[in-house]
């Protein structure tokens, strides 16, 4: 995972000040091969064409926060035909704060699909 340049500020900002948490993120997927920078933009990323994929929202209150981390729930992505996921990204507003490929992928859905579920967590110091 590698926060953008306005990423980590940005969501250190919003989990230090705003408890419970009240904004509102979007997880997307991405097809291209790609390493992540801090100069990354998320015009940088091609998502999924699949049927079924949709942007997802992470709702602020479903965020889990402790002294040391930010957990955001699971966020589950679903597809009706094939693709290939190499990574993920969160984002707000338009403006892509963190992206990271997956460690175990890329992930190939087959002709009929699948799941793909991120689970994010944001190191508070």
């Amino acid at each position: 995972m590698v926060y953008t340049n306005q990423g980590k500020e940005k969501l250190q900002q919003d989990i230090t000040n705003n408890q419970p948490l009240t904004v509102d993120y979007q997880m997307i997927l991405y097809t291209n091969v790609i390493t992540p920078t801090a100069t990354t933009v998320l015009g940088d990323l091609t998502q999924p064409t699949a049927a079924g994929y949709t942007i997802q929202t992470i709702p602020g209150a479903g965020w889990v926060v402790t002294d040391g981390e930010a957990v955001a729930p699971a966020t589950s992505f679903i597809m009706t035909e094939a693709e290939t996921i190499y990574g993920y990204g969160l984002v707000f507003d338009g403006v892509l704060l963190a992206a990271g490929n997956f460690t175990e992928g890329p992930f190939i859905l087959p002709a009929a699909g699948g799941q793909v579920i991120v689970n994010f967590t944001q190191n508070l110091s």
